[in-house]
């Protein structure tokens, strides 16, 4: 019979698991890694595999698994679309599973690995406690969520737990996890026979939770770190068909108030001097050169997320020196306000779309052929589009 784990409250569990880890390691034990891997795995272990892009946090999950013999490590991945492939040719009975992973995120790779394997148990492993997010590991078929602020003993119990049959969840949001399941399992009973259709209300989603958005269009759904674009994206979908100033939406973008939006908009025909002087295009192209290392760096660790960012940064920066250098070098002196925040809205919309296009190209096309920017920017579909902001 399942169970929901309950538990402690938050704050007398929820600690760090690199600080706990020693707890997991007997004194004078050494780790596998130092005392070799003779000895015949046990039986009754459960096989297990870790999935996640940060190698730090794989061998930290590895020694906590290990030492406190809650399963046996025969796979890790870096890679939503590897992960997927080792699951598929190694069949373990868990798989520890991070959300942010690159080529195909963690939710995504849950719903696939348990349609393909259904005995196996998946334990998501995440930075964010949101329920948001809970709920959407249990709909892909996670048996399980814990976020890595746990200790050690948490996350090894956690093996244990679902590789039992059992669900585990943090306590603040069990309710309604239980919920989602009845909900679930209702649902399934009344479209039995029936071929299920993404409901209009959940199909289209493009919501902010903290340094994430959650973005959907029809069944796929993923995440997107946060950025300008997507703020102005979403003012933008809240609206249809209605014209906002360039500098409204950047005013939005920065929470400013009213009154200093008024002031930009005042100050819009204005000439402000040379849109870079040479120091500061010193200091950028310094500043794109080492953009440029960090990206090479950390695309030989596998860190594409970072390797995505300096990247961004890279496009932003060269775009700027282009903007502000004429012909034959010389400075070009800077627009308006309002001509600025043009530019700033479109180059912001823009990169925002390529990332969303490398997750979800329909999305991407969607918003290419709806948004219109300029000194006035809007949403116009072709059709009507319910929007979950």
């Amino acid at each position: 019979m399942l169970a929901v784990d309950v538990g402690p409250s938050r704050s007398s569990t929820w600690r760090p698991l690199v600080e706990q880890i020693g707890g997991a390691i007997a004194p004078g034990k050494k780790s596998p890694r130092t005392a070799g891997r003779s000895a015949t795995p046990r039986k009754d272990l459960p096989s297990v595999m870790l999935v996640d892009d940060h190698p730090m946090w794989r061998q930290t999950l590895r020694d906590v698994v290990e030492q406190t013999e809650s399963g046996v490590i025969v796979a890790e991945s870096g890679d939503g679309k590897d992960a997927v492939a080792q699951a598929k040719r190694i069949k373990p009975q868990v798989i520890v599973m991070d959300v942010h992973l690159p080529s195909m995120n963690g939710i995504e790779v849950t719903r696939t690995v348990a349609k393909m394997l259904p005995e196996t148990r998946i334990l998501v492993l995440s930075s964010s406690d949101d329920r948001t997010d809970v709920i959407e590991a249990v709909r892909a078929g996670a048996s399980g969520y814990v976020v890595k602020t746990e200790g050690s003993p948490e996350i090894a119990s956690a093996v244990r737990r679902v590789f039992a049959g059992e669900l585990v969840f943090p306590a603040s949001v069990a309710g309604i996890v239980l919920e989602e399941l009845r909900s679930g399992a209702t649902t399934r009973k009344s479209n039995t026979g029936a071929k299920a259709r993404p409901s209009k209300e959940t199909s289209n989603v493009f919501r902010r939770e903290g340094d994430y958005w959650t973005l959907s269009f029809g069944a796929a759904m993923f995440r997107a770190r946060d950025s300008r674009g997507l703020r102005y994206v979403a003012h933008l979908l809240a609206s249809p068909h209605r014209e906002f100033q360039a500098m409204e939406l950047v005013a939005v973008a920065y929470r400013r108030d009213r009154t200093e939006s008024a002031v930009m908009k005042a100050a819009g025909a204005s000439d402000a001097g040379e849109v870079l002087d040479q120091k500061a295009r010193t200091a950028y192209r310094r500043r794109i050169e080492a953009l440029t290392q960090d990206a090479e760096e950390a695309e030989s660790f596998n860190d594409f997320e970072r390797a995505s960012q300096a990247r961004e940064e890279i496009d932003r920066l060269v775009a700027e020196l282009a903007r502000a250098v004429g012909l034959g070098g010389r400075s070009r002196r800077a627009a308006s306000d309002s001509e600025r925040a043009r530019v700033a809205v479109r180059n912001s919309i823009t990169a925002a779309v390529k990332g969303i296009a490398r997750h979800d190209a329909g999305l991407a096309r969607h918003l290419q052929n709806a948004i219109r920017t300029g000194v006035f920017c809007s949403y116009v579909p072709d059709r009507p589009v319910d929007w979950r902001l």
